[in-house]
């Protein structure tokens, strides 16, 4: 969904992922997928972070963000790094390896779900809006202080 919307936007990036089958479906849409692992500072540095604008992690394996960051942490400072993750549960670990955000799924997910249920219920959208961003806005101000 990132790639769609950065896309969508004209904003070129590059991705590395492990399963070749996902490779080959985004060249085929004209992306720039490469196979790699980039929990290794190596191969994160052959895709030309030194030039990159933001670093979007989402592994499903906790532990390999938090080693790439830590690799991000010694050689790409001031870089922007999201990270999204399953859950809150390791929060303040993501962030003092060096996450400048950390995106749970759990709560987006719910976020979602509460979207639809406003709408489907007739709350009008400007509502829906306000509601969903303060939302944001007070859980992940409450993770951040943990």
């Amino acid at each position: 969904q990132v790639a769609t919307l950065l896309r969508a936007e004209g904003i070129d990036f590059v991705a590395v992922d492990l399963r070749p089958a996902s490779i080959r479906d985004a060249w085929e849409a004209g992306d720039k997928v490469f196979y790699g692992d980039i929990t290794h500072a190596d191969i994160l540095s052959a895709l030309g972070t030194a030039r990159a604008r933001a670093l979007v992690l989402c592994f499903d394996d906790e532990a390999a963000a938090l080693r790439t960051l830590r690799h991000c942490g010694h050689s790409m400072h001031g870089l922007p790094v999201l990270v999204r993750t399953r859950d809150d549960s390791n929060l303040e670990q993501l962030f003092t390896a060096g996450a400048s955000a950390v995106v749970p799924e759990t709560l987006e997910t719910s976020v979602m779900l509460a979207t639809q249920v406003m709408s489907a219920i007739g709350i009008e959208d400007a509502r829906i809006d306000a509601r969903i961003r303060e939302l944001r806005a007070a859980h992940y101000a409450a993770l951040r202080e943990h």
